[in-house]
C-alpha cells in the first residue's frame, strides 16, 4: 500500500523516480539530526536548579543534579558550576556530613582551583559538626598539596576555619595566635572576625572586652555574644538581658539557630536573675530547638538539663510553701491546683512525680499529665520529643512510657517519619480488656505497613481477624483502611486474601459490594485480568441484574477495560458499547467513544 503522504501526485512519482530517492534521504538526516541534538527543553540548566533551591524545593534540586550534572571527563568547567551548586545546597541544609563525605570523595581530576574552593566548604562542615581537628587536618592537606598560591580571599576563609576550629576545641592559646596572626595580615574589619574575637574574649574569661570589637546595634549571632559578654561581666542587668534575649528570639525572621541561643541566654539570664518560671520556660524553648542547635560550646544545652530545671523548680515551690508531704497525692493535688493558672508550675511538678513518685503508676500518670500539658504549648510536641527521644533517662525507645510512646508516634506519622513511628510503636501489646484495643492495633498495622514493614502489619490484621469473629461497623472500616494501605504498596496477594476474609464477615449488601470492586483491584494489578473482570461486574450486578446506577456503570467501565488490557478486545468492545449506548452525559460519552476509537485499532 502507498503510504499517504505520498499518493498526492501519483504521476510525478512516475515520472521521476529520483524524486521519492531525495525525499527518503532528506528524511533520513533529518533523523540522524534529531537522534544526534539534545532535547533542551526536556534538559534542566544550571540556572533552573538553582531557581528550584531558591523557591524552598533543595530536595527536588538535588535530584535534578544527579540527572543532569555535565560528565566531569566531558565538561570539567561546567561539572565543576553544577559541584558548587551542590555544596552550597548541602551546607545551607545543614547537611554537614553529606557535604563532607562527598568532599572526601570528590574524583581525582577535578581541578587544584576546585578542591581550593570546596576545602573552606569541608573545613565549615567539620566545624559546624564540633570536629576541629578533622577541619584543621582538610585545610593542611590542601595547603601543602599546593603551597605557592596568590589568592588572599582564599587565605582569609581559610584562616577564619581555623581560627573555628581552635575555637571548637577550647585552644584558647592557639585561638588566640591564629587571632593576632590574622589581624595582623588583613586587619580587624570583618564582621565575622569580630565574633572570633569575641568569642576568643568569652571563652577566655574577660567578657568586659567584648565592648571592643561588638555592641547592642549588633544583630543576630553578634548581638546573642554581645548580650552573653553583658551578663557574664554583670555589666548591666540580669532581668535587662533576659528582656533583649526574648524579645531577639521571638523576631519571626531570626534564624532558628539564633533562636536557639537567644532563648538559652534568657534562661541563663532568667536563673541569674532568680526569676525561675521564665527559667523553665525558656529552657523549654531552647529544648525544642535542640535539632537545629549549632555545635556551640558558649551556648551549650541537652535535654537533661530541662528534666534538671523542672525538678529544681518544684522542690523550690514546694520549700517555698514548707510543702513537705511524703505521699503522691497531695503532690498530684498540688500539680492540679496550678496547671491552669500556671501551667509552668504543674508541668514542674509532673517532671518530679514522673520520676519520684511511690509508685510506677503513679509515674506514668505524671508523664501522661506532663505530655498532655505540653500538648497545649505551642510547639509544645517539639519538647516532648526531645524530652523522651533525646534523654539519658530514656537510652532505650522500651524505656518511655506506652503512653508517650504512642503519642510521638502519632506525632511522627503527621510529620511523614513513618519509619521512626514504626520504631516506636514496634513490640507494643494492647491490653485485652482496652475498649480501644482494634483501634490501637490497627493503628500499629497502618504505621508497620505505611513503614515497609507489611509482615508485621499483617500479622496484626491477621491477629484481629481470628480473635474477633463480630467486627462492628466503625472496626470494620478501620480494618478495610489498613487493607487499601497494603494496596498502596503492592501486597495486593494478601490484600485479596483479607478482603476475602471481610466479605465472609459482613452482611452489608453494600458493603459487599464495594468489597467485590476493590478485591478485582487487587486481581487487575496481578495481571489476572479475567478474574479481575468477573469481580467488577460481579460488583455491578450483585444485587440488579440490570443495575445501571452510577457504581454499576463504573464498575462495567473498570470491567471493560480490565478485558481490553488482557486482551479480550471483543468482548470489551461490547460492553464499551453497551455503556455508550445507556450513557446520556456528554462527557461520559466522549470517554467511551474514545476507548471504542483505540479497540478499533487493535481489531
Amino acid at each position: 500500500m502507498t503510504p499517504v503522504f505520498l499518493c498526492k501526485n501519483k504521476i510525478m512519482l512516475k515520472r521521476d523516480k529520483h524524486y521519492l530517492i531525495h525525499f527518503l534521504l532528506r528524511c533520513s538526516l533529518l533523523f540522524l539530526f534529531v537522534l544526534s541534538t539534545p532535547a533542551r527543553a526536556m534538559t534542566a540548566e544550571l540556572s533552573e536548579v538553582h531557581h528550584l533551591y531558591k523557591m524552598g524545593v533543595p530536595v527536588l534540586a538535588l535530584r535534578m543534579l544527579e540527572l543532569y550534572q555535565p560528565l566531569l571527563t566531558k565538561e570539567p568547567a561546567s561539572w565543576e558550576e553544577w559541584e558548587k551548586l551542590r555544596f552550597n545546597i548541602y551546607h545551607d541544609q545543614k547537611e554537614f556530613q553529606r557535604l563532607v563525605e562527598r568532599y572526601d570523595n570528590l574524583p581525582a581530576d577535578v581541578s587544584s582551583r576546585f578542591r581550593d574552593w570546596a576545602v573552606t566548604y569541608a573545613a565549615s562542615a567539620r566545624n559546624e559538626q564540633g570536629d576541629g581537628r578533622l577541619a584543621r587536618a582538610a585545610l593542611l592537606k590542601q595547603i601543602w598539596s599546593a603551597p605557592l598560591r596568590n589568592d588572599k580571599e582564599l587565605e582569609k576563609q581559610w584562616r577564619f576555619q581555623i581560627i573555628a576550629s581552635y575555637l571548637q576545641e577550647g585552644k584558647l592559646d592557639d585561638a588566640g595566635l591564629a587571632i593576632k596572626s590574622y589581624a595582623k595580615e588583613f586587619g580587624v574589619g570583618d564582621k565575622e572576625f569580630k565574633i572570633f574575637q569575641a568569642r576568643y574574649f568569652l571563652m577566655n574569661g574577660v567578657p568586659e572586652r567584648v565592648k571592643s570589637v561588638l555592641s547592642k546595634k549588633d544583630k543576630g549571632e553578634a548581638y546573642a555574644l554581645y548580650l552573653c559578654a553583658r551578663l557574664q561581666s554583670k555589666q548591666s542587668k540580669a532581668v535587662r538581658v533576659m528582656n533583649s534575649a526574648i524579645k531577639s528570639a521571638g523576631k519571626r525572621k531570626e534564624k532558628t539557630e539564633n533562636k536557639y541561643r537567644f532563648w538559652l541566654l534568657s534562661a541563663k539570664a532568667a536563673l541569674a536573675a532568680e526569676y525561675y518560671a521564665q527559667y523553665v520556660k525558656s529552657m523549654e524553648q531552647a529544648t525544642r530547638l535542640l535539632d537545629k542547635a549549632p555545635a556551640d560550646e558558649l551556648f551549650y544545652h541537652n535535654t537533661d538539663h530541662l528534666w534538671l530545671a523542672y525538678e529544681s523548680y518544684a522542690l523550690f515551690l514546694a520549700g517555698k510553701d514548707s510543702f513537705m508531704e511524703d505521699k503522691d497525692a497531695p503532690w498530684f493535688a498540688l500539680a492540679k491546683k496550678h496547671i491552669r493558672k500556671r501551667p509552668v508550675r504543674g508541668r514542674a511538678i509532673y517532671a518530679l512525680l514522673s520520676r519520684g513518685a511511690k509508685t510506677e503508676e503513679n509515674n506514668i500518670k505524671a508523664h501522661k499529665r506532663l505530655v498532655k500539658n505540653l500538648n497545649r504549648v505551642k510547639n509544645g510536641a517539639d519538647i516532648v520529643q526531645q524530652l523522651y527521644m533525646n534523654s539519658s533517662r530514656f537510652k532505650k525507645v522500651a524505656a518511655i512510657p506506652i503512653a508517650v510512646r504512642k503519642y510521638l508516634a502519632d506525632k511522627a506519622v503527621k510529620e511523614g517519619k513513618i519509619k521512626l513511628a514504626s520504631t516506636l510503636i514496634n513490640g507494643l501489646e494492647e491490653d485485652e480488656e482496652s475498649k480501644n484495643r482494634i483501634k490501637e492495633m490497627l493503628r500499629r498495622a497502618r504505621i508497620h505497613i505505611m513503614a515497609g514493614n507489611t509482615t508485621e502489619g499483617i500479622n496484626i490484621l491477621e491477629d484481629i481477624l481470628e480473635s474477633d469473629d463480630n467486627l462492628k461497623k466503625k472496626q470494620l472500616d478501620r480494618v478495610m483502611q489498613v487493607v487499601f494501605d497494603l494496596q498502596a504498596v503492592d501486597e495486593h496477594l494478601t490484600a485479596y486474601s483479607l478482603f476475602e476474609l471481610l466479605y465472609d464477615r459482613t452482611t452489608n449488601k453494600k458493603r459487599k459490594r464495594e468489597m467485590l470492586y476493590w478485591m478485582a483491584d487487587s486481581k487487575r494489578a496481578l495481571t489476572e485480568y479475567d478474574e479481575a473482570a468477573r469481580l467488577y461486574l460481579r460488583s455491578a450486578w450483585l444485587h440488579d441484574k440490570k443495575a445501571a446506577d452510577p457504581w454499576a456503570e463504573s464498575a462495567k467501565y473498570q470491567a471493560a477495560r480490565t478485558l481490553s488490557e488482557g486482551g479480550y478486545i471483543k468482548d470489551s468492545y461490547k460492553l464499551f458499547k453497551k455503556l455508550l449506548r445507556s450513557s446520556s452525559e456528554p462527557r461520559h460519552r466522549q470517554v467511551l467513544k474514545q476507548e471504542l476509537e483505540k479497540l478499533r485499532f487493535r481489531e
